[in-house]
């Protein structure tokens, strides 16, 4: 139920033509429509997403599971120990906010600019650090200052070691975004990062209801702006943290895959 990427492309890039895009997405649906009557179980990576998936069958007592696309926490954290290999500057007292991914426009990476650029004007000890590569790889380059670090792409390896260096990761995703909980959320809560938020779904939740960190609107860059420097707050920066990291385990490769198990057996 993810946005298209040629959905997503065209909206960025040609919204006046994006109306007569809209009649690939009936079509679409259309197909769907037929699948969605011959399905028998029902799995989604989001609360939000199950309950859409239901509904679409007619059949809301359909055998179905929740099942979070997780990671192998314990091999994560562990990995966490080893030496970073990545050159980075001195950390001192600052907190660092972590990006790790796609770099297109499924993703609100200018607004994370735009807030670097104005904690660079206000002195704040506030550095955003991003990896991936995509379309706005060019951007990033252009905008790296003591506030704002680009580090290309980098072997997914190395990641659990630099996200122990940091102190928040980013859910930073454009505002039409349909994802509900992102695979960034699992890395995050076994690192035990607090969460900066955009999206609107299950991962809200989450980051609202379990104190994992901040909900911000996606493409305002002051309200991002506002919501990181409240972690200049160490005592609320360390209680996100905590939470965050203890909620880690629920997300553990093992116990989403005993859930589909379960499913299998009520199917057959």
């Amino acid at each position: 139920m993810d946005v298209h990427p040629i959905n997503s492309y065209m909206k960025e890039h040609h919204p006046f033509l994006y109306p007569v895009f809209s009649i690939f997405d009936w079509l679409n649906k259309k197909r769907e429509k037929g699948f969605n009557n011959s399905v028998v179980g029902v799995t989604a990576l989001g609360r939000k997403q199950l309950e859409i998936a239901k509904q679409r069958t007619g059949n809301r007592s359909i055998p179905s599971r929740l099942i979070y696309n997780s990671i192998y926490v314990d091999r994560f954290r562990a990995a966490m120990k080893n030496r970073c290999s990545i050159e980075l500057p001195k950390k001192k007292d600052w907190i660092w906010c972590i990006y790790a991914g796609s770099l297109n426009p499924s993703y609100d990476i200018p607004t994370v600019i735009e807030c670097a650029r104005k904690c660079d004007e206000e002195n704040r000890r506030v550095l955003f650090i991003i990896v991936g590569g995509g379309e706005y790889a060019d951007l990033c380059k252009k905008n790296i200052n003591d506030h704002f670090l680009y580090l290309g792409f980098q072997d997914s390896k190395v990641l659990p070691s630099l996200y122990a260096k940091c102190d928040i990761g980013l859910c930073t995703y454009a505002d039409f975004s349909t994802v509900d909980m992102p695979d960034k959320f699992y890395d995050y809560t076994a690192a035990g990062l607090a969460i900066v938020n955009s999206l609107k779904g299950e991962s809200k939740d989450y980051v609202e209801g379990r104190r994992l960190g901040a909900q911000y609107k996606a493409g305002d860059p002051d309200d991002l702006y506002e919501k990181v420097c409240k972690f200049e707050d160490a005592d609320y920066l360390a209680e996100c943290k905590k939470n965050s990291w203890n909620i880690g385990e629920k997300f553990d490769f093992g116990k989403q895959v005993a859930k589909l198990k379960t499913l299998i057996d009520a199917l057959i």
